[in-house]
């Protein structure tokens, strides 16, 4: 059975930790702490504590909407279950009734285009989708970023140690670094003669890591090449594991 409750302090570890399970197969999502999650929803300001709506099955907490005093719905989680249709339906009528009580007269609802358990049930209440908010992106610390996608899919079937050299980089950009793919490291240090070179501008390495683009598309565009000829399949098979091909989300907490 799923209960619906208001938000009761001490909630935010499970809450946190249903944010990060939720949201663990979307790219652009940030790991949250329960410190990160209070802050960037009950402290938020027109939200706070009775701005959050939980749902209870069979006293597993399940899912929580979080909605400010205009009508906007920050956050609306819904855990995995066999119970997860009506969880959503439950918490899409708390919302409504909320927005009754507050005389609110538009509630906007941010969720992943991919969650049809959640868009059904806010079309089922009257819901209609509106455009996506566009959304734009760049890498920080490509190396850093490497690093993390290697721990995830590493190359260790690959064993060259490869140069990436970029053109047109920011100040804060590193212009060059190897990925020793046997070991899964990045090295900032220049190696002596890397039998493979990949070879971009910047703003080209980092449309093919966040778009997910083919490498192949790429390489015969003339916007990424490899050196020597004879190493272009081996940096392929590289390149195919270092691109993001999770699909994007941005909860409005982490952005806004």
């Amino acid at each position: 059975m799923v209960n619906i409750r208001s938000y009761e302090t001490d909630d935010e570890l499970a809450l946190s930790d249903l944010f990060n399970r939720v949201h663990r197969p979307y790219a652009g999502v940030a790991v949250r702490t329960p410190e990160a999650w209070l802050w960037a929803v009950v402290q938020r300001p027109g939200v706070g504590p009775d701005g959050v709506v939980i749902a209870d099955n069979e006293g597993v907490l399940a899912g929580y909407v979080a909605m400010d005093r205009n009508g906007t719905v920050w956050e609306a989680v819904i855990g995995p279950g066999d119970r997860r249709t009506n969880v959503a339906e439950e918490l899409v009528a708390a919302l409504l009734v909320r927005a009754n009580e507050d005389e609110i007269g538009r509630i906007v609802v941010n969720v992943p285009g991919d969650d049809g358990d959640v868009q059904s049930a806010l079309e089922r209440a009257g819901f209609v989708a509106g455009p996506a908010p566009r959304q734009i992106a760049t890498v920080l610390d490509l190396v850093g970023l490497f690093e993390k996608i290697l721990s995830i899919r590493p190359c260790t079937d690959v064993h060259e140690i490869i140069r990436f050299r970029f053109s047109d980089t920011h100040p804060w950009q590193v212009p060059e670094f190897t990925i020793d793919t046997a070991a899964g490291t990045v090295s900032t240090v220049a190696e002596n003669d890397p039998l493979v070179g990949i070879y971009a501008s910047a703003r080209a390495m980092n449309r093919f890591v966040l778009e997910g683009r083919d490498p192949v598309r790429e390489l015969l565009a003339g916007r990424i090449r490899i050196r020597p000829a004879t190493k272009i399949l081996t940096a392929l098979r590289v390149l195919r594991r270092l691109r993001v091909t999770e699909p994007w989300f941005h909860p409005l907490g982490d952005i806004l």
